[in-house]
């Protein structure tokens, strides 16, 4: 997304407690800078909740995120690297909950382009399963 300016924010925590945790800790930068609402983060969280976990889209990594009337603001990312793993329904291990907002239809495919780039590079990916420090996983994703 170098043509667009959005919000990106990267978190480290060594655990949370549960998959809804994990949402909304890797969605409050989001609702902090004033890209989503409270709706937003609520619908990522019932969207699980009535589908299951298709948003876990590979082994490791979480995509929580809802239709943009559901209270998008503006276009930001916010990824959450936790040290141990959280389980999503369904048995699934998530370590990487990469929560994004995105207001129109280019941005949100800029956004996912940029974000399928990463997650494809298998060595990549393992750097930032791997990464403590947030300037690291920045650089790894965004650079």
């Amino acid at each position: 997304m170098n043509n667009v300016s959005y919000f990106k924010k990267v978190s480290v925590k060594e655990s949370v407690n549960n998959w809804t945790e994990s949402i909304i800790v890797a969605a409050t930068p989001l609702l902090e800078a004033g890209c989503i609402t409270d709706n937003y983060v609520n619908a990522m969280i019932d969207n699980v909740k009535n589908n299951g976990s298709y948003i876990v889209i590979m082994p490791h990594v979480a995509l929580p995120h809802s239709r943009a009337e559901m209270g998008v603001m503006k276009t930001g990312v916010s990824i959450l690297k936790l040290d141990q793993p959280v389980m999503y329904p369904d048995d699934k291990s998530v370590k990487l909950i990469i929560a994004f907002s995105a207001n129109d239809n280019n941005q949100h495919m800029e956004l996912l382009s940029v974000l399928a780039e990463v997650l494809m590079d298998e060595s990549r990916l393992k750097e930032i399963l791997n990464a403590n420090d947030t300037n690291e996983i920045e650089n790894l994703f965004f650079n």
